[in-house]
């Protein structure tokens, strides 16, 4: 078991077990690495995987505006699929869905990270984030986290955050990591750092990567299958001692509904601060 006198161990090594688990199970010694990598993570961090057999409300939430469609499983998808719509209702703050966890179980302080694996049918007059929120004013209803990705500005009531943002509605088309932090961190201002020139095909599944270590938080951006091209952004503003959650917002921007569809979510962090 790794050793935690290193603050960054847990995010080390979940990178460790994420290279190993690109090997294939029948490369001789590096198999048994892998094997043994993967028996020794679970001990080291929690981990949770949710492959969406099922939309689990004991753990989710999900909402939408008038029109949209919240996130649900799709019967019958092979090795399980959850999916939402933006709808065709006439006003645009109506087609937007949120889905996110019951409870701030997550930090920087414990090296808390995600990944998602999502696809969307058209990437025109689209809008979406994905990463961690504390909280703001109407989470309950889908309100924008991130309504100008430009200059950008957060939600009210929204104090930390780290997320992977895209607006095409905006003068910058790509994705961008948007920060903001409490407790007067450098990055206490709403803050973006852009994802190279990063946008997803349509109907063409892509991972987004964020993880949180301390007060600062990486994201990296690829589409399927792993060994794409991938971007990455470093970047300073979420306070690490405040718990967040994960959440997944999309929207549509015009009246021609878009459907996004999540095959995965896996989440990380280490158990406790050492």
């Amino acid at each position: 078991m790794p050793s935690y006198s290193d603050k960054f161990a847990a995010e080390r090594y979940w990178r460790t077990v994420k290279g190993l688990e690109q090997v294939p199970e029948s490369s001789g010694p590096r198999s048994l690495s892998r094997a043994m990598m993967m028996q020794l993570a679970p001990a080291s961090f929690f981990r949770f995987h949710d492959d969406f057999v099922k939309l689990d409300t004991g753990i989710w939430t999900t909402n939408a505006g008038t029109g949209a469609t919240a996130f649900a499983a799709t019967a019958d998808a092979q090795s399980g699929i959850i999916a939402a719509a933006s709808g065709t209702n006439g006003t645009e703050a109506n087609r937007m869905v949120n889905l996110y966890t019951v409870g701030r179980k997550w930090s920087g302080d414990l090296y808390a990270g995600m990944e998602v694996l999502l696809k969307v049918s058209a990437i025109t007059d689209i809008q979406f984030v994905v990463g961690f929120i504390d909280t703001h004013d109407t989470l309950t209803t889908p309100v924008a986290v991130v309504p100008d990705i430009d200059t950008p500005t957060f939600a009210s009531g929204l104090g930390d955050a780290a997320v992977v943002a895209m607006d095409t509605g905006e003068t910058l088309k790509t994705m961008a990591l948007c920060t903001i932090g409490s407790g007067g961190l450098a990055g206490a201002t709403a803050a973006k750092v852009d994802l190279g020139t990063f946008a997803p095909t349509a109907d063409t599944y892509f991972r987004i990567r964020i993880q949180l270590i301390q007060n600062r938080v990486e994201a990296k951006v690829w589409t399927e299958p792993y060994g794409a091209p991938v971007f990455e952004a470093d970047a300073v503003g979420i306070e690490g001692g405040t718990a967040v959650r994960p959440i997944i917002q999309i929207a549509g921007l015009s009246q021609t509904s878009r459907t996004w569809t999540i095959d995965e979510i896996e989440l990380w962090q280490d158990r406790r601060t050492f």
